[in-house]
């Protein structure tokens, strides 16, 4: 019986040492090395990794903060630029707090606390702002009050603090804006990040028509009080907060008049029934990249845009609407060829076509068709006898019995 060579003892540790220096082999090549932190640039993990590798609690005395309880975040949401500077570290400022701190997150409710002084602040030392100087309900605050309330003074304040005061002095005063705090473009912390974690980056805002709006004006359940959202869905609360702008004095007739027939159309009439599946603003006309229609290139894309905008709900009419001259002629990109909305009253005041206020209705449709620069002098029975096609002219050349038969014959279908 022949002793062990050790020959697989020998094996196990060379193949147990390969694998050691593997893994080991960054830190060792690393080591003794000079770490090189870029400052300028975008703040993201990679660059803060070196240092902040392990996150620890917050050591500013009278702050209590984790960065740990932030890691879902990206790091620039807090530090719009980089904080380690040869003058000295920066720390964000209150105002980037609340881009989260006191946010009701539509559906998701309240996205962090806002209460400073039980979460953040352990002490009142450095909790009352600079401007605050001890006369300041005398006169100070008064034209901070008018320029800054939504920006500045509602961001710890509401409207019951301010009435503690005015009521028992009866000043009753009435701003022109609501007691209601504005983030202005602060939820781009985290929805417009290099790296976000969360969901993907707002894009298109920039070249839209609503570059200058704030994002609480299209999302208005995404806000700093507990005021009662319109719905129970963000997507359709977005898609109806058009109007809050386009019902105002200062909108041109065309979109006071666009805004006033979309409340009078089956689609508002669905959306009042709780049906939110029907179509809002939003859904025809997008989200963050509504085109500004200054241009005549961008009066052809809307125009064309009929099959994306309807498809949705009414896929079956819209694969229908093949006839040569109208559907088939639209779909190829004929700019004399009818949108769907050009029969269909309008662009916003779309009724059941069985309703007889409706343009595409019996007895309407022949007005219809005989528009200008359509089928001038057309009557309801030209109406009548040709409607049929344009919907349906698929299914009437595919049933005509000689093309059954010739199709029987050469075998075609």
């Amino acid at each position: 019986m022949q002793r062990p060579t050790g020959i697989g003892t020998r094996l196990a540790l060379i193949v147990l040492g390969a694998v050691f220096l593997a893994l080991a082999s960054p830190a060792l090549i690393a080591f003794g090395q000079e770490t090189t932190i870029k400052t300028v640039g975008p703040v993201v993990s990679l660059s803060c990794n070196p240092c902040h590798a392990s996150i620890a609690d917050n050591k500013i005395p009278g702050i209590k903060f984790s960065h740990a309880s932030h890691i879902l975040y990206e790091c620039s949401g807090c530090h719009t630029k980089f904080p380690h500077q040869p003058e000295g570290t920066t720390i964000p400022n209150m105002k980037d707090c609340w881009n989260c701190h006191g946010l009701r997150h539509g559906p998701q409710g309240v996205l962090a606390s806002g209460d400073c002084g039980v979460k953040c602040h352990l002490t009142t030392a450095k909790r009352r702002p600079k401007s605050h100087v001890p006369d300041w309900k005398n006169k100070p605050h008064v034209q901070p009050g008018v320029k800054e309330l939504q920006t500045t003074c509602m961001r710890c304040h509401d409207r019951a603090w301010c009435d503690d005061c005015h009521l028992k002095d009866r000043i009753y005063w009435i701003p022109q804006q609501p007691y209601v705090y504005d983030p202005g473009y602060g939820c781009m912390a985290c929805h417009g990040g290099y790296l976000p974690r969360l969901s993907g980056p707002v894009s298109g805002i920039d070249a839209s028509a609503h570059r200058d709006t704030r994002c609480i004006d299209c999302h208005p359940d995404f806000k700093y009080t507990d005021a009662k959202d319109a719905t129970p869905l963000w997507r359709v609360n977005a898609g109806q907060a058009c109007q809050a702008c386009h019902l105002t004095k200062k909108q041109t007739p065309a979109k006071l008049a666009s805004v006033k027939a979309f409340e009078g159309s089956i689609h508002a009439k669905r959306l009042a029934e709780k049906n939110y599946k029907s179509a809002t603003c939003a859904s025809c006309h997008g989200g963050h990249n509504i085109e500004r229609l200054s241009t005549p290139a961008a009066k052809r894309r809307i125009r064309l845009a009929g099959v994306q905008m309807c498809s949705d709900c009414h896929a079956g009419a819209v694969a229908s609407y093949n006839d040569y001259w109208h559907g088939a002629a639209y779909k190829a990109g004929a700019l004399d060829a009818p949108a769907c909305w050009e029969c269909h009253d309008g662009a916003h005041g779309t009724l059941p076509v069985k309703d007889p206020k409706s343009t595409a209705s019996p007895e309407r449709l022949g007005k219809t068709c005989g528009a200008s620069g359509c089928h001038e002098g057309s009557d309801p029975d030209f109406a009548a006898n040709g409607s049929s096609l344009i919907h349906r002219g698929v299914k009437i050349k595919t049933d005509n019995p000689l093309r059954k038969l010739l199709g029987a014959v050469l075998g075609f279908q």
